[in-house]
């Protein structure tokens, strides 16, 4: 799917540095991970989505709440993106749903943990036994951020629908899932894309 030119215009407008290379930092590199989750709206008629009527549960082997040990939740005065969350407000075609930072270590893939998010939301502990329909959250999921040779960010959201969503071309209560992972540039503003929902993810190396 083309970036839509809002969020064209707000890619070039938080620009960012080069890759992470091997080297380029010690063991134990601290970075702070800032996200805005959004809602956007999908395609009708030709165009629109074939969603799956159902999804499985968000899950990682490993997961900490943010507060937790190594999971530092950044003040608002010290996330950056507030630019990037006013043009989403200010425009129809979007609805920012979280915009939330942490600081944690750089750990490989192997000993990565994620974060539950929203913070109040719990992962379930049997996904085999996860009902959808009883979950208290509109929005919710895990967000892994591990470095190895690079930077990567994995993201398993989940976004249950109402009968308040406009242009909703499913029943109520339909859940729909965002599941991506993908290679980070250090200080770099990302966009995931997705039909219903969208992600600007930015992960920056403390100095």
């Amino acid at each position: 799917m083309a970036v839509p030119s809002l969020l064209a215009l707000l890619l070039s407008l938080v620009g960012g540095t080069g890759l992470l290379l091997p080297g380029t930092v010690a063991a134990g590199q601290q970075y702070d991970v800032e996200l805005i989750i959004f809602r956007q709206w999908e395609a009708r008629g030709d165009d629109a989505e074939a969603w799956p009527l159902s999804v499985t549960a968000p899950y990682a082997e490993r997961w900490q709440p943010l507060g937790a040990r190594g999971f530092q939740r950044l003040p608002d005065n010290q996330l950056r993106l507030h630019g990037a969350r006013q043009r989403l407000e200010q425009s129809d075609a979007y609805d920012p749903l979280l915009h939330i930072g942490w600081r944690q270590e750089g750990l490989p893939r192997n000993r990565s943990v994620a974060v539950p998010l929203p913070p109040t939301w719990m992962p379930p502990q049997a996904p085999e036994e996860w009902d959808p329909a009883l979950e208290p959250q509109r929005l919710y999921g895990l967000v892994r951020v591990y470095r190895e040779r690079f930077l990567h960010a994995v993201i398993d959201l989940r976004y249950h629908r109402d009968t308040g969503d406009r242009d909703a071309l499913l029943p109520a209560g339909a859940v729909h899932a965002l599941q991506q992972s993908r290679r980070m540039r250090s200080g770099e503003l990302h966009y995931l894309d997705h039909p219903v929902l969208g992600v600007l993810i930015e992960i920056r190396p403390v100095d």
